[in-house]
């Protein structure tokens, strides 16, 4: 399994369920929102990435990776972003949702 498989099957497709149970109402701010932290996110956890990638003297396997991104696989940039978007989601179900808030 490549890693992008990998973030297609685990973060893309449950993602997606969430964003359609979510529905339209406020999806647009909700995705500004995670938009804004997954660029932080991504701007706190790359040079971290870097680092481990090079320190360690990790080499990928170019056959398994899209692309790099400072040594890093485009891959996990794409899992930083995601995760936030899947999180964000699951969380604004949970608090729109009755019986979070009694």
């Amino acid at each position: 399994m490549t890693y992008l498989q990998f973030v297609l099957l685990f973060l893309v497709a449950p993602t997606a369920l969430l964003l359609a149970i979510h529905g339209t109402a406020g999806a647009d701010r909700l995705l500004r929102v995670a938009g804004a932290i997954a660029g932080i996110g991504l701007v706190y956890a790359l040079p971290f990435e870097y680092l481990r990638v090079s320190l360690a003297g990790r080499d990928f396997d170019p056959d398994r990776v899209l692309a790099t991104v400072l040594d890093v696989p485009i891959e996990q940039v794409l899992f930083v972003v995601l995760q936030v978007l899947f999180t964000g989601t699951l969380a604004a179900i949970a608090l729109r949702r009755s019986w979070w808030r009694d």
